[in-house]
C-alpha cells in the first residue's frame, strides 16, 4: 500500500496536518513537543479511490528524556526510511524487522514539514 512519511522538527505540526488532510481528529496534537513517540500508521481511503498511509513520524530537534530519547527517535527514523514504510507494518510493528517485500514494490512519499517562522535550520537542512 503506497505511503506518504510525514517529517520535520518536534512541535511543527506533523500530526496536526494530517488532522487537516483528513477532515477529522484522527492524530494525537498537543501543545508540548515530543507527543509522538513513535511512528503511526493510518489508514486512509476516500470514496472508492486507493487506499493508502498517511505516516506521522516523531519530531527531530527536541526530545522528551534528552540525548536517550532522541537516540530512539533517530534509530527509529533510520529504520523506517532503510526499510521501507510498507515493510514496517502497522503501528508497534517491529521497524528492526528483515523486510517481507521487496521496497521496489512498494511507493513512498516524504514530506518534510518546516516551520516558516525558522526556514533554513541546520537541522531541517540536514532532513
Amino acid at each position: 500500500m503506497p505511503e506518504l512519511a510525514i517529517v520535520g522538527r518536534s512541535n511543527v505540526g506533523k500530526s496536526s496536518l494530517i488532522n487537516a488532510l483528513v477532515r477529522r481528529p484522527l492524530a494525537r496534537t498537543s501543545a508540548t513537543p515530543g507527543k509522538t513517540r513513535l511512528a503511526n500508521f493510518f489508514r486512509v481511503q476516500r470514496g472508492t479511490a486507493r487506499a493508502f498511509h498517511l505516516v506521522d513520524l516523531p519530531g527531530y530537534g527536541y526530545a522528551r528524556g534528552g540525548d536517550a530519547s532522541a537516540r530512539e527517535f533517530r534509530k527509529l527514523a533510520e529504520a523506517y526510511f532503510s526499510r521501507g514504510a510498507a515493510l514496517a507494518g502497522p503501528v508497534g510493528a517491529d521497524l528492526t524487522r528483515p523486510p517481507s517485500q521487496d521496497i521496489r514494490q512498494v511507493a513512498i512519499g516524504v514530506l518534510l514539514l518546516v516551520d516558516s517562522r525558522h526556514p533554513g535550520l541546520e537541522s531541517d537542512l540536514e532532513a
